[in-house]
């Protein structure tokens, strides 16, 4: 989950610092590539009828869509336990969820079964190619994106808490880039990983210092829409 939040963190500091390609061309540099293999674990029931004639499962799951020249998925894989017979498999899947459909026999009624979800990504670095010394090549363009700067739901910039914050972590520092390198890091070493204050927002992850990838950067966000730095 930390390189899904990578990749939205550096999306976010190209929003904030937006450059015009009228004033300077941003490259990228993708290295060190490389394949991962997730794993999730589940349990199904088999119904009490028709195991005579073999039992019709679905397996469905949400799953998230990684699509940048960086980081993808790229297979999706089912594995049954041993010992199961598997007569028919039919791949109903889309690009939002897992569905499959097993035609299975040699189970029992209310017999649990447990099968695996094997995620095949691969996954990059990135390297933006960027002159931070030469600020006046890159233009930021308020009216355009000024309806991404305001306050809402679980982006609580307004909030005493997190201004107070942002001014502390950024210090005297002057360049926008590194104001914004310099909250990136605050968030990414202050938040800890924890399911239990899953996307709750800014607020709340600066406050119990927990939360995932949404509440990482909520309070990214939230940093930097500070009013003193959306001239930036």
């Amino acid at each position: 989950m930390k390189k899904t939040l990578l990749s939205i963190i550096i999306a976010l500091i190209l929003t904030i610092i937006i450059m015009k390609p009228a004033f300077a061309e941003v490259t990228a540099e993708i290295y060190d590539g490389h394949d991962f293999t997730m794993k999730e674990i589940s349990t199904i029931t088999i119904p009490e009828k028709g195991i005579d004639n073999g039992v019709i499962i679905e397996i469905q799951k949400d799953i998230v869509t990684l699509d940048s020249p960086y980081q993808y998925n790229y297979g999706i894989s089912i594995e049954l336990p041993t010992g199961i017979e598997i007569e028919k498999v039919k791949n109903l899947d889309t690009a939002k969820e897992i569905k499959r459909r097993f035609t299975i026999k040699n189970v029992e009624p209310n017999q649990e079964i447990s099968y695996t979800i094997y995620y095949n990504y691969y996954n990059a670095r990135i390297k933006y190619n960027l002159d931070i010394d030469d600020l006046d090549n890159y233009k930021y363009d308020k009216e355009k994106f000024a309806e991404y700067l305001k306050p809402e739901e679980k982006i609580e910039s307004t909030s005493t808490l997190i201004k107070n914050k942002a001014k502390e972590v950024v210090g005297d520092e002057t360049n926008p880039f590194l104001k914004a390198k310099k909250i990136f890091a605050y968030v990414n070493t202050s938040i800890t990983y924890d399911m239990s204050e899953k996307n709750k927002g800014a607020l709340n992850a600066i406050k119990t210092g927990k939360g995932v990838c949404e509440d990482y950067a909520d309070l990214f966000v939230a940093m930097c829409e500070l009013k003193e730095y959306q001239q930036e």
